[in-house]
């Protein structure tokens, strides 16, 4: 939280900056139209790619004998994803209320230690860095998500895996009584592991 509001304020101090020294009246790209269209593109994209990872985790999860680790790993990832996307939408809110009053605003006058200051362009440029530090946010969520998914970390890890799924496999087909049995003998497994392990010490 505190490393979010410090980016927060450090966007704001930025945008002050550049609204106070730059003229953006003329400006292609500090502007209602374009900074609002690129927004409202950017947050339909972020929409698509929250709403792709979760159908790709939910086939994911039906394919695995054992679906919580998946889901330990990836809610947290989807849930910082799902609050990136509202505050895309909800700078895209504050923008379009923004350029509603847009002509009242700028009538505001400010002292002349303000320079170029301008309400609307403050808001722009201010929501729009903030919509792409969002983005970057996804990206790094997103490589984050199929890094834990999909890229094992070795092939020793990937074989072991596939070792104990097959073992879980054929305990499936065991009894209660042969079960509690085999957990047994796996106890005194586990106590004649450790002692080898402490003599070799």
């Amino acid at each position: 939280m505190k490393r979010t509001t410090l980016k927060i304020f450090i966007i704001l101090i930025f945008a002050f900056l550049c609204c106070r020294y730059f003229d953006f009246s003329t400006n292609e790209i500090i502007n209602y139209s374009f900074i609002l269209s690129a927004s409202i593109d950017i947050l339909a994209v972020a929409l698509a790619v929250t709403a792709i990872f979760f159908t790709v985790i939910d086939r994911y999860k039906d394919k695995q004998e054992e679906p919580k680790p998946i889901e330990r790993l990836c809610f947290p990832i989807l849930k910082e994803m799902c609050e990136n996307v509202l505050g895309i939408l909800f700078t895209v809110i504050l923008m379009v209320a923004i350029s509603i009053f847009e002509s009242l605003l700028v009538t505001f006058t400010f002292p002349t230690y303000m320079g170029k200051f301008s309400i609307p362009n403050f808001i722009y440029l201010a929501g729009f860095l903030f919509i792409l530090l969002i983005l970057f946010d996804i990206t790094k969520s997103v490589l984050k998500l199929t890094s834990g998914l999909f890229i094992s970390n070795s092939d020793t890890d990937s074989n072991n895996n596939d070792k104990y799924i097959s073992f879980l496999k054929i305990c499936k087909k065991l009894d209660a009584k042969h079960f509690n049995e085999l957990l047994e003998y796996t106890k005194i497994l586990v106590v004649k592991q450790t002692m080898e392990k402490d003599q070799k010490k």
